[in-house]
């Protein structure tokens, strides 16, 4: 083997080694059967959300937005997840992921995974779109699914649910009336 397929295999080693410690950075959103899911968990889920809407999703790259949705959260490896409704824990938040991009982004030099997190943070591109509002569909899913536990423990409502998430729904048809739909549901279990 050449020295620098060696070198390159062991710098691929290391990051793949940091990225296991990704399925332990904790959300405050549970999955149905009662646990709280992991950002790993979120990240395959996007990745599968686009894959089942893929017929629908004609005009973006699928590619580039499984990507995305694969690394849009990797920088909480160092920094955690923060609730979207934590006001107070927001605070400083994008620079506190700016700076954990860079450390962990440099760690696998010589790709694009930073470039994506920069353009999903962008929320810019076609991809970055669609990526962001499946990012904001999740939870409310996962809340539909679980009767809404972090709603309740954390006193969420319909109106704050609407506040965050109704701007990002509006990039494309069919997410709109998943969310919608969603919301129904969500309301027939208890969201108010």
């Amino acid at each position: 083997m050449k020295t620098e397929t060696v070198a390159h295999a062991q710098t691929l080693f290391a990051f793949l080694r940091e990225m296991d410690k990704y399925t332990a950075v904790l959300r405050q959103i549970w999955t149905e059967e009662g646990r709280q899911e992991s950002d790993a968990e979120h990240s395959w889920q996007l990745a599968m959300m686009l894959l089942a809407l893929q017929p629908h999703l004609t005009g973006i790259d699928l590619h580039r937005a499984l990507k995305m949705a694969l690394v849009h959260d990797l920088p909480e490896l160092y920094c955690g997840d923060v609730f979207t409704y934590d006001e107070k824990g927001r605070e400083g938040k994008k620079e506190r992921e700016a700076a954990a991009a860079e450390k962990l982004f440099g760690k696998m030099p010589g790709t694009d995974l930073h470039a994506l997190w920069i353009e999903f943070e962008a929320n810019e591109t076609p991809e970055a779109k669609i990526v962001q509002a499946l990012d904001k569909l999740h939870p409310i899913l996962q809340n539909t699914y679980n009767g809404g536990k972090s709603w309740r423990k954390h006193g969420i409502t319909l109106a704050q649910i609407r506040k965050k998430k109704d701007s990002y729904m509006q990039v494309h048809p069919v997410i709109q009336e998943l969310y919608e739909w969603t919301l129904r549901e969500a309301q027939q279990h208890g969201l108010r």
